[in-house]
C-alpha cells in the first residue's frame, strides 16, 4: 500500500489548497502493471536494468526486490528468508534495504556477479531505509521506534571518506530521505503545518526548500544530475488532488505541473533515470488510495 505517503498525511495537521498549474500536463506509461502491488522503482537505462519491489498473490504482506536486465527474467535481489525494499542503482551497484526477524539493514548487490555485502559503517541497530547510491554517496534514512515521539533522519554518508552529513532530524514530525545524484540530494521533512521538499548541494552544502506558497503536503521527491528536483503535491488526504511537479533553483520561483493524478490515485517514490543522450525518464509508482496495487509508471521530461 502507500504506505509512506500514508506516514506523511499522519504528520500534517493543516489543510491545504489548490496549487496552480504553471504548464500543459504530460502523459506517463506503464512500465509495470500487474496484479501484484509493484513499487520503488528504480532504473539505468542505458545498461538496461529496472529494478523494482513487489508482493504476491500467496504472501500480500511480503515483499522482494527484483531486477532484470533488458525485460529478461527477473532476479531476486534480497537474501531467502528476508524482505526486500529495492533502493536505486549506480554502475554494477544496486542498494536495497533488507529486513530480518525486525531489523533492517542496506545491503549492496553486484548486478554482474548477483553477490551482496554489506556498505561500511552505515548500519546500526536502529531502522535504515529507503537508500540510494551516486558513487561514494548513500542517501537514506534511520528510525528510532523505540522513543516517544519516534525520532527521524536523513543521512547522506560517503563509503570512500567515512564522511556522514545529517540532513535532517525530526522528532514527533516526519522526515524521509529522496534520490542522491551527483552533486544533489534530495529529502522531505513534516512539521506541524506542511510537508517540504529540500534539495541539498554537497559541494557547496546549499540548501534550497521548494516552492510551497499554499502549505501542501510536498513527498515522493527525486533529482537529476544537474540538479532539477522532481516531487509529488497534494492535499491532506491521499490521493486529494495529487500533482507531479518539476523544479530547477535559480531558474525560476514556480514549479512546473508535469502530471495531474485522477482523485483518489496517489504515489509513494519518484526516481530520476539520466541517459547519457540527454534523455530524461522518471519513474514512479501509483495506485488507488486503499487498495494493494501499486503499479510502476514513467515518462520523459521534455526538458
Amino acid at each position: 500500500m502507500l504506505t509512506t505517503r500514508i506516514m506523511i498525511i499522519a504528520a500534517a495537521l493543516a489543510a491545504a489548497a489548490t496549487v496552480p498549474a504553471a504548464a500543459a500536463v504530460l502523459s506517463d506509461e506503464p512500465v509495470r502493471a500487474t496484479p501484484a502491488d509493484e513499487l520503488k522503482a528504480t532504473a539505468d537505462g542505458d545498461q538496461g536494468y529496472l529494478a523494482w519491489s513487489q508482493n504476491s498473490a500467496a504472501h500480500p504482506r511480503h515483499y522482494d526486490t527484483y531486477v532484470s536486465l533488458h525485460g529478461a527474467t527477473p532476479v531476486k535481489v534480497n537474501l531467502a528468508g528476508t524482505s526486500g525494499w529495492n533502493g536505486g542503482i549506480d554502475g554494477n551497484r544496486l542498494i536495497y534495504q533488507q529486513v530480518r526477524y525486525g531489523q533492517s539493514d542496506l545491503r549492496l548487490f553486484d548486478l554482474t556477479a548477483h553477490t551482496r555485502t554489506t556498505p561500511a559503517n552505515v548500519n546500526t541497530l536502529l531502522w535504515e531505509w529507503r537508500p540510494t547510491i551516486s558513487g561514494d554517496w548513500i542517501l537514506f534514512g534511520r528510525e528510532n521506534f523505540r522513543t516517544t515521539p519516534i525520532r527521524d533522519w536523513v543521512v547522506l554518508h560517503n563509503v570512500a571518506t567515512g564522511q556522514t552529513i545529517t540532513l535532517a532530524h525530526t522528532t514527533g514530525g516526519s522526515s524521509a530521505p529522496g534520490q542522491v545524484n551527483g552533486d544533489f540530494a534530495t529529502y522531505m521533512t513534516c512539521g506541524n503545518v506542511a510537508c517540504n521538499v529540500f534539495r541539498y548541494q554537497i559541494s557547496s552544502g546549499l540548501i534550497v526548500k521548494m516552492p510551497n506558497p499554499r502549505l501542501r503536503i510536498e513527498y515522493a521527491p527525486s533529482v537529476s544530475s544537474n540538479g532539477t528536483v522532481y516531487y509529488a503535491s497534494s492535499g491532506r488526504a491521499c490521493g486529494q488532488d495529487v500533482h507531479l511537479l518539476r523544479f530547477t533553483p535559480g531558474t525560476s520561483s514556480v514549479a512546473t505541473l508535469l502530471a495531474r493524478f485522477p482523485s483518489g490515485v496517489d504515489l509513494d517514490s519518484s526516481y530520476v533515470d539520466d541517459r547519457a543522450n540527454g534523455d530524461r525518464f522518471l519513474f514512479h509508482d501509483r495506485g488507488v488510495c486503499g487498495r494493494n496495487n501499486q503499479s510502476i509508471y514513467r515518462f520523459i521530461d521534455p526538458t
